[in-house]
């Protein structure tokens, strides 16, 4: 699930509120500017991002979802991946094996490559939509150490002029195991019901059925310590007064080797979009994107 948040705030900032602090004690970040909102973005364990203005300058701080904590005590580097990425306008999507990383407009940004991540060879596919015939976009991967900042090392780059698609090619070794215990790959059979069933709890703002469906998402989420009663209260609180849209024409489409499914209109918009104006500040949140089978059952897998 994502939760994005906007508002305007005074020049000068000297203080991050209690949520972004609690999030970053569980989380690592990045900073970057962007041109598309007035938001403030929080991305944290599969929340994907809180953003805040500053004057025609806006503030992204990215926390990676369902990023792997270091070990206590554990010895050497566990790599991370993100992308950098520049843009003059436009849109672009980022994908890693075949999975939706970002879709957007934002003029510059970085995201972490997690979910669909490989030990070896690994493909991330930019695709870029120019706003002129002028535009052009810079799009690089660079490793670093979970926790830490990424190496100002490009392992890979890549610029498109105009509106174009390229694929970025590295290597590298990872330990991480499959996404979630007990994953089994499928041909897809009952994950429109699944869908229809997460819509049809959203349209009754049943939050309790909603939170079922994220379930093993929530339960990895609190291992990890992240503050859940914070997560939940506003996730229930845009349920059950925030405006609904429930996207139709949706695209099925097996990811990994069929271990996940995405659910996505052909914008990449998700199945579910809720928004909320509170406070001079807009919440929204979105669910639904990305599915996998556990224990005879369908549940939502968010980046």
């Amino acid at each position: 699930m994502a939760l994005r948040f906007c508002t305007r705030l005074p020049k000068k900032i000297d203080t991050i509120d209690t949520t972004l602090n609690i999030a970053l004690k569980h989380t690592a970040f990045t900073m970057a500017t962007v041109s598309s909102g007035a938001c403030w973005t929080l991305r944290q364990f599969g929340m994907r991002e809180r953003s805040f203005m500053i004057g025609q300058r806006h503030l992204r701080i990215a926390v990676s979802s369902l990023m792997l904590m270091i070990a206590k005590g554990a010895l050497g580097c566990e790599p991370m991946h993100i992308v950098q990425y520049q843009t003059d306008g436009g849109n672009h999507d980022i994908r890693l094996n075949g999975v939706l990383v970002k879709s957007g407009d934002g003029y510059s940004g970085v995201v972490k490559l997690d979910q669909g991540l490989l030990d070896g060879e690994n493909v991330v596919t930019v695709t870029y939509d120019a706003a002129s015939a002028r535009g052009s976009a810079n799009f690089a991967v660079h490793a670093g150490c979970e926790g830490g900042f990424p190496d100002e090392h490009v392992l890979v780059s890549t610029e498109i002029h105009g509106s174009g698609k390229q694929d970025l090619i590295f290597d590298t070794e990872i330990h991480a195991g499959v996404l979630f215990p007990g994953i089994i790959a499928t041909n897809g059979d009952g994950l429109i019901e699944a869908v229809q069933e997460l819509q049809a709890a959203v349209r009754r703002r049943d939050a309790e059925a909603v939170f079922a469906l994220h379930e093993p998402l929530l339960s990895k989420m609190a291992e990890r310590g992240a503050p859940m009663d914070r997560i939940n209260a506003h996730v229930t609180k845009m349920l059950t007064t925030g405006e609904i849209t429930l996207t139709q024409n949706l695209f099925l489409t097996p990811v990994l080797d069929g271990m996940a499914w995405e659910a996505l209109t052909s914008s990449n918009q998700p199945p579910v979009i809720v928004r909320l104006e509170e406070d001079g500040g807009q919440y929204e949140w979105t669910s639904g994107t990305r599915w996998i089978f556990v224990e005879e059952s369908w549940y939502i897998i968010e980046p």
